[in-house]
C-alpha cells in the first residue's frame, strides 16, 4: 500500500533520514574511530535510512526519481570487496547526495514540485 505524504511530511521525512546518517557518521567515529567501514551498530539504521530517501524521492518528490537512482547506485557499490562491510565514505557520499537532492527539491522554493497527486 502506497502512502500519501503532504510536502511537509516528506521534508521532515528526508531530513530525519539525514539526522540518521549523520548519527551513523557520528556512531562509528565514537565506535570505531579510524575504521573506513560503518559501525556494525549502526548498520540496521544505516540501511533504513538509505532505503527511505530511496523510496521518498522516487516515490514522493515529482522529478527526483534520479536521485533515488543515485543513492541506489551509491549504496549497491559502497561496500568494501573484501568485508562486503559499507565504507564511511559510501554513507557520507549518500548523504551529500541526499542534502543536495533536499535543498534542489525540497526547498521553500521549490515546495511546488514536492510530492504526489494533486499537491498530496
Amino acid at each position: 500500500m502506497k502512502h500519501h505524504f503532504t510536502p511537509a511530511q516528506v521534508k521532515m521525512l528526508v531530513a530525519r533520514a539525514e539526522r540518521q546518517l549523520e548519527q551513523v557518521l557520528d556512531d562509528t567515529a565514537r565506535h570505531a574511530p579510524g575504521s573506513k567501514h560503518i559501525a556494525v551498530v549502526s548498520r540496521a539504521a544505516f540501511d533504513e535510512a538509505v532505503v527511505s530517501l530511496i523510496r521518498l524521492f522516487r516515490e514522493h518528490v515529482d522529478g527526483a526519481a534520479v536521485v533515488a537512482t543515485r543513492i541506489a547506485r551509491e549504496y549497491a557499490s559502497g561496500a568494501d570487496a573484501q568485508s562486503r562491510c559499507t565504507t564511511v565514505d559510501c554513507a557520507q557520499s549518500i548523504l551529500r547526495i541526499a542534502r543536495a537532492a533536499h535543498e534542489q527539491y525540497l526547498s521553500d522554493t521549490s515546495s511546488e514540485q514536492t510530492a504526489g497527486p494533486a499537491g498530496l
